[in-house]
């Protein structure tokens, strides 16, 4: 284990990590946008944080999304794609509505990781 402390250079590339990421999530947000959604960024649900909260209202059907946007340098795995899924069906059930799960990434995904929630939707 090492006990090297942070340097000012960690600090900063972290901060412009997630600066970076913030970024992407209004730029997701703005996209939603120009199709007709309205967005909320950083939308919380209890003590769950989404990226972005989209809505439209069409009728006879409105459509309801959290989006969860992932701009990671590694492709994204099951476990994030499952945790992802368990959130919106929290979501679902809290605010009673049908919410379609989006998980956008910069990157790709991995092992057929889209696939999860399918499985563990198909097994209750």
């Amino acid at each position: 284990m090492s006990s090297e402390s942070p340097t000012p250079r960690d600090a900063h590339d972290r901060r412009e990590t997630f600066d970076e990421a913030k970024q992407f999530e209004q730029r997701v947000a703005r996209l939603f946008q120009l199709l007709g959604y309205k967005t909320i960024v950083n939308y919380q649900r209890d003590d769950l944080q989404f990226d972005v909260r989209i809505e439209r209202a069409a009728k006879p059907f409105a459509v309801y999304g959290l989006v969860e946007c992932k701009h990671w340098e590694r492709p994204v795995g099951q476990r994030e794609v499952r945790e992802f899924a368990s959130k919106v069906e929290y979501a679902r059930r809290k605010d009673r509505k049908l919410y379609q799960a989006i998980l956008i990434a910069r990157t790709t995904f991995v092992n057929n990781a889209y696939a999860s929630p399918r499985r563990s939707r198909s097994s209750s």
